[in-house]
């Protein structure tokens, strides 16, 4: 069984990747729509409309707030709720931040997601 982290809130997902969401993420969060950049007709995919990170002057998604809590977690696009604590990503993101690695959690199974996240 693959070992199990809890995520710590750092926010280097939001600090680090591309952030791309779809026309569905944006009927679901309207807010994507107008905050984010519409890509080029040549640029675009069904999956990826709306660029909302990297964009200029912003270090971060737009929706990323100052306690590294999304904004619009309930209705944040389908990549961020791809993302999670384990497999390559979020390890990545953490090491261009200089972070240091999430070690597994104590807690048992299931807790590598926080439910409690607003």
């Amino acid at each position: 069984m693959a070992a199990d982290y809890e995520c710590d809130l750092c926010g280097a997902g939001c600090r680090v990747f591309p952030i791309y969401a779809s026309v569905a993420d944006a009927v679901r969060e309207p807010r994507i729509a107008s905050e984010a950049r519409c890509r080029e007709a040549w640029l675009a995919s069904p999956e990826q409309r709306y660029q909302i990170y990297p964009l200029p002057f912003l270090e971060t998604c737009s929706f990323l707030q100052a306690d590294n809590r999304c904004e619009i977690y309930s209705t944040r696009p389908d990549v961020c709720r791809r993302f999670q604590p384990v497999g390559t990503q979020c390890p990545e993101a953490r090491q261009k931040m200089q972070l240091p690695l999430l070690k597994p959690s104590e807690r048992g199974p299931s807790s590598n997601f926080r439910s409690d996240r607003a």
